[in-house]
């Protein structure tokens, strides 16, 4: 929302192409802050669900399930995120047309997934799980289809440095999904089914700082240029805050 105005602008000055490398650095801030989330929400989908919905006629059973669609949705997460910086690209060039097709297929191919999905899985939960995956699937085979089109428009969307960037990010992401499953065996704690609240709080903060933590420090090792970025926009409040303490 906060790119648009911008890329309206260059876009009717003739600067096209710059228009390209922004929408294209977008992504890679985006995707710096979506891949951390979408791991840990991935890994901790469980105990946050017992947080928030596990009161009153919702059982521990049923919000473990909430908690598993959750955790279905965020392998779908990243590719929503990128599609959506992508119809920016098309709003501002004043084309409503080419999302409204891409609207049709990400729909058409979800409809298609679910039913089959729906029909050829188990009765009750299994079916949910199938939706989600349906819903996960269009958005990733619409980010395959659509980049290369806005590229097009463009004449350039930075995608070698984005593609190179997303990798780097894929692999910080790896590791720290791999740290917090050593760090589950290890140190043994995890949530199980029917725990208390707390511990189930107790979890998500502990199994998410691992996976933070991690992910920042592979991120830099591999030289992500867009985390030092956010780092440095962060930083600079809680510098000014503390200055003022």
């Amino acid at each position: 929302t906060a790119q648009l105005p911008g890329l309206s602008r260059m876009v009717h000055s003739g600067q096209s192409p710059r228009a390209g490398i922004e929408i294209g650095h977008t992504m890679r801030l985006v995707m710096t802050v979506i891949t951390p989330i979408a791991i840990a929400l991935f890994l901790t989908a469980e105990p946050l669900a017992a947080l928030l919905f596990n009161y009153g006629a919702t059982s521990a059973e049923q919000a473990q399930q909430l908690g598993i669609v959750i955790s279905i949705f965020m392998l779908g997460l990243p590719a929503f995120t990128l599609y959506y910086i992508l119809q920016r690209g098309w709003y501002a060039r004043e084309d409503t047309r080419t999302p409204f097709f891409f609207a049709v297929l990400t729909n058409a191919i979800m409809v298609a997934l679910a039913l089959a999905g729906f029909s050829s899985a188990g009765p009750g939960a299994t079916q949910v799980n199938a939706l989600a995956v349906a819903y996960s699937a269009a958005a990733i085979v619409t980010l395959v289809v659509a980049w290369p089109v806005l590229q097009r428009s463009y004449g350039t969307l930075d995608s070698r440095r984005t593609l190179s960037v997303l990798l780097r990010l894929a692999a910080a992401g790896f590791a720290a999904l791999v740290a917090e499953v050593l760090a589950l065996g290890v140190l043994g704690f995890g949530f199980r089914l029917g725990e208390s609240k707390l511990d189930a709080l107790i979890d998500l903060v502990a199994s998410s700082a691992v996976i933070l933590v991690v992910f920042i420090l592979v991120a830099r090792l591999l030289r992500v240029g867009e985390l030092t970025e956010l780092l440095e926009w962060t930083g600079k409040p809680l510098r000014k805050l503390v200055g003022r303490g």
